[in-house]
């Protein structure tokens, strides 16, 4: 595949492919920070789908995106429309536990004056586990951090682990964990089971990207993996445009090509220009 363009022109025609499928649609505009679009989409399909679990989910979930990068008043406008939109997507179908999940949060992060509710996610959390052990243990993982049990989370997200050693998300937690801890063995074992399971999943290719960024160890290969998710067409859903190209410019530093660097930093800044660690990475990288 062909690295796409960074210029500015190329990336909007680059996010107006046609996508088939509109929970893709949705999943690569928000992977480009084109939240108010996304938004939109959602609330389209919604409307020719009344009955669609999916068009409901997806419209909490772009709404809630929305939300998180707005002002006060249009947040709390928008988390209404979450809440309404994840409950319908449960009600419409029970069992879709990234629903059920994506409700929990709801309740966990947003305040009473915007309908959250800390009851109501523990009641939650107890129906995930009726029908996912792995999303059970997510769940419980959640509420230990809302109680600021940080061993507690971690502990819960290794039973989920344990259950599902190539789950994205959870991969991501406990490998950033260690990442963090610059314990750059126990991270590469993490990721390299999930990958000998999945060896294609986007996900997963990007946290081993992210290693070589952090580590320094496989930069090469690291930046390979990067140029390939980023000449992607579509984007799957929890993938962040941005952050890849952050990654990119990191492993770029790390290798002496400044010049790059500072290109791949910008190419993050002109999708989010509120990245506050690129923009100080940048900063730091012109001035040296």
């Amino acid at each position: 595949m062909r690295l796409r363009s960074l210029c500015p022109l190329a990336l909007l025609l680059s996010s107006t492919l046609a996508v088939a499928d509109p929970s893709a649609e949705v999943a690569d505009l928000l992977a480009r920070a084109d939240y108010e679009r996304a938004h939109k989409v959602a609330e389209s399909w919604q409307k020719r789908e009344p009955g669609s679990a999916q068009a409901a989910y997806w419209l909490g979930a772009s709404a809630g995106q929305l939300a998180m990068r707005s002002g006060m008043f249009k947040a709390m406008g928008l988390a209404g429309d979450v809440k309404d939109a994840l409950e319908k997507a449960v009600e419409l179908e029970p069992g879709n536990v990234k629903a059920q999940f994506a409700l929990m949060q709801f309740h966990l992060s947003a305040p009473g004056m915007m309908g959250g509710d800390k009851d109501e996610a523990k009641a939650i959390a107890g129906r995930i586990a009726t029908l996912s052990a792995a999303a059970g243990h997510r769940a419980q993982a959640l509420l230990k951090a809302m109680d600021k049990d940080i061993e507690g989370y971690l502990a819960e997200m290794r039973e989920a682990l344990a259950l599902e050693p190539a789950n994205a998300d959870v991969v991501g937690v406990l490998a950033g964990r260690h990442m963090a801890q610059q314990e750059y063995g126990e991270a590469r074992a993490i990721i390299d089971a999930a990958l000998a399971i999945d060896p294609g999943h986007p996900l997963l290719r990007y946290q081993r990207a992210k290693l070589a960024a952090l580590s320094g160890e496989n930069a090469e290969e690291g930046l390979a993996i990067l140029d390939e998710l980023i000449a992607l067409d579509v984007y799957p859903e929890n993938f962040s445009l941005d952050g890849a190209h952050y990654r990119r410019a990191q492993i770029l530093r790390g290798l002496g090509r400044r010049d790059e660097a500072i290109a791949a930093f910008e190419a993050a800044l002109a999708i989010d220009e509120d990245f506050k660690l690129a923009s100080e990475e940048l900063a730091a990288l012109k001035k040296g």
